[in-house]
């Protein structure tokens, strides 16, 4: 297997990792325990790394990103509506 394909495919594996944390909101109707701050951070982060990604043409870089990115925006938008 080449190895773009192999760090595309677990780049896209762990920015799915948000959705498990929606899922449980979802089914708990509760966003207790969820860090907003932490959230934040990581979706500023993602802005960075996707900023970094485009400067360096990087297609891999910016489909994972872009991934965890919105990924990381629904699991922020759950926290929210699912507040306490």
């Amino acid at each position: 297997m080449n190895i773009e394909y192999f760090v595309l495919l677990f780049g896209l594996l762990m920015n799915i990792v948000p959705i498990l944390h929606v899922a449980k909101m979802v089914k708990e109707k509760s966003s207790s325990g969820q860090s907003m701050i932490a959230v934040i951070i990581l979706i500023l982060g993602f802005c960075v790394w996707t900023f970094y990604s485009i400067h360096i043409n990087n297609s891999i870089m910016i489909t994972t990103n872009i991934v965890g990115l919105i990924t990381s925006m629904i699991y922020l938008s759950c926290i929210l509506y699912f507040k306490n």
